[in-house]
């Protein structure tokens, strides 16, 4: 029996202000209508720690800093339809605002309000629990 070729890792900022807001970011894509939110998203680099991932997406991809709170083990999903493995971070603010980056958008939002967005399938539970968090 061959061996099956490793998973992608990918690591995920759900990074929260003060003021409760937390980010999300609307990935660029042809129509709007199947496109969903999602919290900053990066592939982990084969060598690269988690951590150290987190810290690349902060900087390269939103142009910000993050102080990093907890991390969360390692999940299987599915990430545009394909098997790979995902590491949530919990994280503060520590630079500047994030730019969007190669998303269309990012946003703000209270955790109260995150129910009105649309998520793609890697985000829902997580929304679920952050307001539940809140409620």
């Amino acid at each position: 029996m061959g061996k099956s070729a490793p998973q992608e890792t990918y690591v995920a900022a759900i990074i929260e202000r003060v003021d409760n807001a937390i980010l999300i970011a609307l990935p660029p894509g042809q129509g709007l209508q199947e496109r969903r939110w999602r919290f900053p998203l990066a592939r982990k680099k084969r060598a690269e720690m988690p951590e150290v991932a987190i810290r690349r997406l902060a900087k390269t991809v939103l142009g910000t800093e993050l102080e990093i709170v907890v991390g969360q083990p390692p999940i299987p999903v599915l990430i545009d339809g394909v098997p790979s493995i995902l590491r949530y971070f919990f994280c503060g603010l520590l630079g500047d605002e994030p730019t969007p980056g190669p998303y269309d958008e990012v946003r703000w939002v209270q955790r109260g309000r995150l129910i009105e967005y649309e998520y793609d399938e890697t985000a829902n539970a997580v929304v679920d629990w952050l307001v539940e968090q809140h409620e």
